[in-house]
């Protein structure tokens, strides 16, 4: 999936290795593939959650969440920008080299979380992490919104919290 779908250039193909994913398989698996994201502005691409993908189309009629998931507590790169300690999630890792001086990467990140614990406790986040080879401890997070924040619930509350309005650092959509 990584090769043919968020690389589908035949170049970058030949340039990808150790590819490994951490999260839940089978029937509640948290990575799968889409075709024809209808309307989401991404046409194909992979989607990765905590648990139990399959019931991430829209609308969401969920009542208490999907529980479950695979345990990331203590996951160094997810805890440098999380509000909140790290409970569950799915890692997809791959090593690249790339063959131009840009790299670029399209994403949506999407919530059953928001807006209802905006500013609480429970905070999904996203991170896209890029190391220095052979040294994990050395990354640079570049999922990032345009003021420099992590890309998390708290930080993408545009305004809203819990069905009230308060000031938030982004304007509401449009």
């Amino acid at each position: 999936l990584v090769k043919e779908v968020l690389l589908a250039d035949p170049l970058a193909q030949s340039r990808i290795t150790n590819v490994s994913f951490t999260g839940t398989t089978g029937s509640n698996r948290s990575l799968a593939y889409f075709e024809n994201g209808n309307g989401i502005g991404i046409h194909n691409g992979l989607i990765l959650g905590t648990y139990a993908v399959e019931n991430a189309e829209a609308p969401n009629t969920s009542s208490g969440g999907l529980g479950g998931g695979t345990s990331l507590t203590g996951d160094l790169h997810l805890t440098s920008i999380a509000t909140a300690s790290v409970q569950g999630g799915s890692i997809l890792q791959f090593d690249f080299q790339p063959y131009s001086e840009t790299v670029t990467f399209d994403f949506i990140f999407a919530s059953e979380e928001y807006p209802d614990y905006s500013n609480q406790t429970v905070n999904d986040a996203f991170g896209f992490f890029i190391f220095e080879q052979g040294n994990p401890t050395n990354f640079t997070n570049i999922a990032l919104f345009p003021n420099g924040d992590p890309v998390t619930i708290n930080n993408s509350n545009w305004g809203y919290w819990r069905g009230g309005n308060t000031q938030a650092a982004f304007p509401a959509p449009l």
